[in-house]
């Protein structure tokens, strides 16, 4: 099947799924990009599919589940200054009862606590930490990651509440 791509942009998505003592399903990449790092399960649209349809697709085909509650919480723009293409990553939050996930072609699976995702280090895909704070809190993102190479040059978030302006207290 051919993937999503218009005018040198990737669309993919990636879905955080949460259990009922708030720990995230994560996957441990077997391939690149970010190798042998945590990341949520997700991958490249279809042409023709929605991100949501991308969304329950590639987390059905990777992990065997069904996520409920499925939320657009917003994208995230990656642009690389070193190559042609970008990245657009739709984000998505859901809920799965705790279950154990066997290993796929993409990676181990576990579920691991937000205490740990959020720290970050190596283990962790780079940026998750930067964004993850605002899903937890409902904040619907609008993101850009500019990169050089390997290195993250600046980052940016347009905040948005679906009801209303954001109150700050």
């Amino acid at each position: 099947m051919q993937s999503e791509k218009h005018c040198g942009l990737i669309i993919a998505t990636l879905c955080f799924i949460f259990d009922d003592t708030g720990s995230c399903l994560m996957l441990k990449r077997t391939r690149e990009p970010h190798r042998n790092q945590w990341n949520a399960p997700g991958g490249k649209l279809l042409a023709g599919e929605t991100p949501a349809q991308c969304c329950f697709r590639e987390v059905r085909e990777e992990t065997g589940l069904i996520p409920a509650n499925l939320r657009d919480m917003g994208s995230l723009d990656c642009i690389d200054a070193s190559k042609p293409e970008r990245w657009q990553l739709c984000l998505f939050t859901g809920f799965h009862p705790r279950v154990p996930v066997a290993p796929s072609g993409e990676g181990e699976f576990a579920w691991l606590s937000i205490g740990k995702i959020l720290t970050g280090g190596g283990e962790i895909v780079h940026n998750i930490p930067l964004f993850l704070p605002l899903l937890l809190q409902n904040v619907f993102v609008q993101g850009r990651f500019e990169y050089r190479g390997n290195f993250l040059e600046r980052y940016s978030f347009s905040l948005i509440s679906r009801d209303q302006g954001l109150q700050v207290d």
